[in-house]
């Protein structure tokens, strides 16, 4: 592995949490605020069969990248735990109240999508490098990273990302092997792609 690439832990969710806020800032996710995104990168580090990896250099975490084998009890767990979540949630709901009505369309996507999940597959749910680190190859190192430690655990990862104004990262995972497994629309008609990638022959 190249130097600087290791397995996250716990000590690492704060810088995660601001690698995430500062790669993603206008997502829902992050809108939902700090503690929210504790919550949910803890839940994935404690999930037995997560896979999250790090990037450190000089000045301190660089970017990371999280998912998960088996989505679907992943899902399941987040379900059963889901008062952990319950106060973050509704102090950034209570500030924000708007927000509720894309809680529960998020809530829906979430469970169809899973209900189409297929045995063998693991999700790439997060991949995020601090701007200042963008172009250096964080993102190359961070994706290969994920994608050598669940070979021979998974059949394919899945991940999905914006159709839309968002070209080159899009580019990136079409250079990385991934293709392209369907385009659909979500709440508000953003439309969003979905990307394989074939760890076994097919």
């Amino acid at each position: 592995m190249t130097i600087g690439y290791r397995q996250a832990k716990l000590s690492d969710i704060p810088g995660i949490v601001n690698a995430h806020q500062e790669a993603f800032p206008k997502f829902f996710m992050t809108a939902l605020g700090t503690r929210f995104l504790g919550v949910y990168y803890r839940r994935i580090l404690d999930y037995p069969d997560h896979v999250f990896w790090i990037k450190e250099g000089p000045e301190g975490l660089e970017g990371f990248v999280s998912g998960f084998l088996d989505p679907v009890e992943f899902y399941k767990q987040m379900r059963r735990n889901r008062f952990h979540y319950l106060i973050p949630i509704l102090h950034q709901v209570l500030l924000h109240p708007r927000m509720i009505l894309r809680l529960f369309a998020s809530y829906a996507e979430m469970w169809r999508a899973i209900r189409e999940e297929e045995p063998g597959t693991c999700e790439l749910s997060s991949i995020a490098v601090i701007p200042r680190f963008g172009r250096r190859g964080v993102g190359n190192g961070l994706a290969n990273a994920f994608i050598e430690s669940v070979r021979g655990k998974a059949h394919f990862i899945l991940l999905t990302t914006d159709a839309v104004a968002n070209d080159d990262v899009n580019r990136f995972y079409l250079k990385l092997g991934f293709v392209l497994d369907a385009s659909y629309k979500r709440s508000k008609g953003r439309v969003m792609n979905k990307y394989r990638f074939h760890l076994t022959p097919h």
